[in-house]
């Protein structure tokens, strides 16, 4: 439990931010405490055996930050892991790639500003600095003034314990009534959107679990209503769902990425996380799709799930690396509000550190680099996760949706449409999260996007 008190509403509700993800374990007996006086320029703080005050260098027109290093300088020791210094935000490259444009600043001159200002530790900007460069090369290749496209498909056939997004238990009768409405919304948007986009991304939940043919119905309306984009990808997360009509139909479509997402290779974690697992259906699935002609597969690998080892983790980065993938994503478990794990007060027995570098060395010896990367609320051992290719297979859907660069438009429930307008602010719709309101009130969510689109062409 974390407790914050400071009289300034805005100040108390980003100090909250900060210490909870220097403290992502900071639940259940581990309390933490932390009073603010503005006015006297002092601050309090408690935690476990640790009973501190100290003075806040507060400057005015930087209010947050000065509080923020003034509490990173006199906490810094006790911080679970404090590489990422003072950010908080999910997204430091694109702050970096701000940084470097709006000031026209060298890489030198960005990495000074993070290192001096935003406290970040060598290593992190090692890797923060590597990602934006390479980053900034794909970006290059965009179609300008195009956008990508997500469509959410959040049927599943099971719910694991890690999980916080809107998915459901694949049912016949909920599959047609979600895909009903979801063939009316692509159909009637299609319309006011003729350019070409970058990329096509269909995630979930696990597209595959509708089953072959409705599979093919969604790929052959998204075949006829979208100009074929430079990057499609969908996500076969759970290899039980797919078999070789499945490869088939994908590559017939024109996707040429997909996503099997093993999650770990220890059996043990698996099950504990309802998500069972086959390491040898996996190698064959991805070998099967490898022979069918799809180029580009992804793997997401969780570090922090329960039960694992050090041992354990390092043997499932090992195990699906050398199967070569051209992407792989490992992740850093983070604590999602709505997801059991969170519910059940989940902490990991074991220690994280030391395996993000592991994780960084091991690939990098098999010649997989790091190119986008995001951070998490209550995320263990304040990390991140990292995305891993072979060069020339990074991600366009990935790099664009973490850095914000064009319009996201986003088909279905819980979806989320982010516009950016000329100003470079970002205009969000976003649908209906429970399947009843989707269903009978999201053409009110439609309208909203029409409206827009009629507005962008005035």
């Amino acid at each position: 439990m974390i407790k914050i008190i400071c009289e300034n509403e805005l100040v108390y509700h980003k100090i909250y931010e900060f210490m909870t993800m220097s403290f992502p374990s900071c639940n259940g007996e581990n309390s933490l405490y932390l009073k603010i006086f503005i006015d006297r320029g002092r601050a309090i703080f408690k935690y476990k055996d640790i009973d501190i005050e100290f003075d806040l260098n507060i400057e005015k027109d930087d209010l947050i930050n000065s509080i923020k290093i003034s509490i990173y300088k006199n906490i810094h020791p006790y911080i679970e892991s404090s590489d990422w210094g003072i950010l908080t935000g999910m997204r430091p490259t694109r702050l970096a790639r701000k940084i470097l444009s709006k000031n026209n600043y060298s890489y030198d001159k960005c990495r000074g500003i993070f290192k001096d200002y935003y406290l970040l530790s060598e290593k992190k900007l090692d890797l923060l600095m590597e990602v934006v460069e390479i980053e900034n090369k794909i970006l290059d290749s965009f179609i300008k003034d195009s956008y990508s496209i997500y469509i959410h498909i959040p049927f599943c056939k099971s719910i694991c314990s890690y999980c916080s997004f809107r998915t459901m238990i694949a049912r016949e009768d909920r599959i047609e009534a979600y895909l009903e409405k979801l063939f009316s919304d692509i159909e009637t948007e299609a319309k006011y959107l003729n350019k070409r986009p970058n990329s096509i991304y269909i995630g979930g939940g696990t597209p595959t679990a509708i089953g072959n043919n409705n599979l093919e119905k969604l790929l052959k309306l998204v075949s006829k209503s979208f100009k074929s984009p430079i990057e499609y990808t969908v996500e076969a997360g759970r290899t039980d769902t797919i078999d070789e009509e499945t490869l088939k139909i994908l590559k017939n479509y024109g996707v040429n990425r997909i996503s099997l997402n093993p999650q770990t290779a220890s059996i043990k974690s698996s099950d504990l996380i309802n998500r069972p697992i086959d390491l040898k259906d996996i190698e064959y699935k991805f070998n099967l799709a490898k022979s069918i002609g799809i180029e580009n597969i992804n793997m997401d690998l969780i570090m922090g799930l329960p039960n694992e080892s050090k041992e354990d983790i390092k043997n499932s980065i090992d195990i699906f690396s050398q199967m070569r993938p051209e992407n792989i994503t490992i992740h850093n478990l983070s604590l999602k509000k709505g997801s059991k794990l969170l519910e059940s007060s989940y902490s990991f027995e074991n220690d994280l550190d030391g395996l993000v570098d592991y994780s960084l060395s091991s690939l990098r010896s098999k010649n997989y680099r790091p190119y986008y990367l995001y951070r998490q609320k209550r995320i263990l051992n304040n990390a991140e996760n990292i995305g891993y290719c072979l060069e020339g297979y990074e991600s366009i859907y990935n790099i664009s949706i973490i850095e914000e660069v064009e319009d996201i438009i986003s088909f279905g429930m819980g979806s989320s449409s982010k516009f950016i307008l000329k100003d470079g602010k970002i205009k969000q719709i976003i649908n209906f999260k429970n399947l009843r309101d989707y269903l009978h009130r999201g053409d009110e969510v439609l309208k909203k996007k029409i409206d827009y689109y009629k507005f962008k062409e005035e």
